[in-house]
């Protein structure tokens, strides 16, 4: 996978293999969201939890989660990842609200979404959280 410019495909698998894995940082198992985000943010190499990406930024989860959807769901690789995570937490029980606000939930694409635009996961320099 190129962490520089990944495929959506390159983000689902991604968010599946970190899913459940405790964060590096506080422990937490985390969600495919958390892995979806520290992937975007340039975590490739040791995915964490939401709170412990937004900590350091003097951010509160919730606000956190609601800028990063923003740029989530402008990137078309990390919106396929997003809207897989969703689906994948929907199938395992109850919304953890806690964790993920179920107002951030991406809608399934009718169709399989492509990278058939090149920049679309490319130009992080438009990602404000």
């Amino acid at each position: 996978m190129n962490a520089k410019n990944p495929k959506a495909e390159d983000v689902i698998a991604f968010a599946d293999r970190s899913w459940g894995t405790p964060c590096p940082t506080c422990g937490t198992a985390l969600l495919g969201h958390d892995a979806v985000l520290s992937l975007m943010l340039g975590f490739a190499d040791g995915p964490v939890c939401a709170p412990c990406l937004a900590r350091p930024l003097g951010r509160e989860t919730v606000p956190f989660l609601e800028g990063a959807h923003q740029n989530v769901r402008r990137l078309a690789c990390y919106r396929a990842g997003w809207a897989h995570a969703d689906a994948r937490l929907s199938a395992e029980g109850p919304w953890p609200e806690d964790r993920i606000p179920f107002r951030l939930r991406m809608p399934a694409p009718e169709e399989p979404e492509g990278d058939d635009d090149e920049d679309a996961c490319q130009d992080l320099s438009l990602i404000h959280i």
